[in-house]
């Protein structure tokens, strides 16, 4: 379905075409400025979909590359002994009780890249972890997202 392949074209453009963002925007007004856009068939890349309809993946990329971030917080979290997990509930409870769309990622059980997926159109991140950071996968993921700029 649509909704399957825009979630995977998403994580795609979030974890490895990000750091392109700028090249991105500029290269699709040049194509647009020039009257191209209009005229793609189809975008068949060596790997990946191919796209028939052009405009769906276009006008994603051209969405995805602006910056603008739906009206959505990602949480995320991890925990030793469960104090974060229950924190990080009632905080996700609390967004959405103001009608804000939250996507929740446990670091234990959810991989870094799901939840740079959902960072890339979120307005803001939520980050909870144990006092004594035992695992690596907080850090390593705020690293991540700081050299994909995703901001």
């Amino acid at each position: 379905s649509l909704d399957i392949l825009e979630k995977e074209a998403q994580k795609y453009y979030a974890n490895l075409v990000t750091l392109g963002s700028p090249m991105l925007r500029m290269k699709l007004q040049e194509l647009t400025d020039n009257g191209i856009v209009d005229q793609i068939k189809m975008i068949a890349p060596c790997h990946g979909q191919i796209w028939k309809n052009p405009k769906f993946i276009i006008d994603l990329y051209a969405k995805w590359g602006s910056g603008v971030c739906k009206d959505k917080i990602t949480v995320i979290y991890d925990t030793m002994h469960h104090s974060t997990e229950k924190l990080a509930f009632q905080i996700a409870e609390g967004i959405a009780s103001e009608g804000v769309e939250v996507a929740m990622y446990f670091m234990q059980e959810d991989g870094p890249d799901d939840a740079i997926t959902d960072i890339l159109d979120s307005k803001a991140i939520a980050l909870g972890a144990d006092a004594q950071l035992s695992k690596p996968e907080i850090g390593n993921l705020v690293r991540t997202v700081d050299e994909l700029i995703l901001k």
